[in-house]
């Protein structure tokens, strides 16, 4: 078997605090610009946003629809319509982001969408007569 020297490391194999402070010797070892591997880090902490993103999303549609003998099978539709529409934009904020590394901070961009759709559902649920008083005037 042929000896195996030290091998260097991918951006995926570093940890999160090596990649927010990236050294010329770090982008050497993997291959990439420092930039890319900032961009990488902020993409992983974005990430964990969108799971919250999802539940807060799901909860508020859920909670839009009154009581129906037909079930809530309309505002589940409405939650999978929105988390994939916050899955659509988090692919192309991605893919710009790998693309221009210096654009990171639109690696937030889903999150915060997708925060403020759940907060205007919950702001309609918690306001339902309200909500369709303004809507029909």
């Amino acid at each position: 078997m042929p000896e195996g020297g030290p091998a260097a490391r991918s951006s995926r194999e570093l940890s999160t605090w090596e990649l927010l402070r990236p050294t010329p010797a770090l982008a050497q070892e993997t291959g990439e610009d420092e930039g890319a591997l900032f961009a990488e880090a902020h993409d992983r902490l974005a990430e964990g946003l969108l799971a919250p993103v999802a539940a807060l999303i799901g909860l508020g549609a859920l909670l839009l629809g009154g009581f129906s003998r037909f079930g809530v099978w309309r505002q589940v539709i409405l939650a999978i319509v929105l988390v994939v529409v916050v899955n659509g934009v988090e692919q192309a904020a991605l893919q710009t982001v790998r693309d221009d590394a210096s654009l990171w901070p639109l690696t937030y961009l889903p999150a915060t969408m997708g925060f403020g759709i759940a907060a205007l559902l919950l702001w309609l649920a918690a306001r339902p007569r309200q909500a369709a008083r303004e809507v029909l005037a």
